[in-house]
């Protein structure tokens, strides 16, 4: 009995260790990204007429083609002068 029970243990060891499901990518924040296919979200947009610090969140998702690039304020701000 002692031994099927670790047979199970380790056989869900496996299965969760082998790349089943969701997983997750932590980005360096000084890292610029590309969206992917179907990639949609809730965006900031620049209000016209306001300075450049009034960002306003849109109130439905949008849809962002592939391949649009997604960079960090501090990625803008570090990349203004280049």
């Amino acid at each position: 009995m002692l031994r099927a029970t670790a047979l199970v243990c380790a056989a869900l060891v496996i299965a969760s260790a082998s790349g089943c499901g969701n997983r997750t990518v932590f980005v360096p924040e000084s890292s610029p990204m590309r969206t992917g296919p179907g990639f949609k979200g809730r965006i900031y947009t620049l209000r016209p007429g306001a300075s450049p610090d009034e960002w306003e969140l849109s109130a439905n998702a949008v849809s962002i083609p592939e391949g649009y690039y997604l960079v960090s304020p501090q990625w803008v701000s570090e990349n203004e002068d280049k």
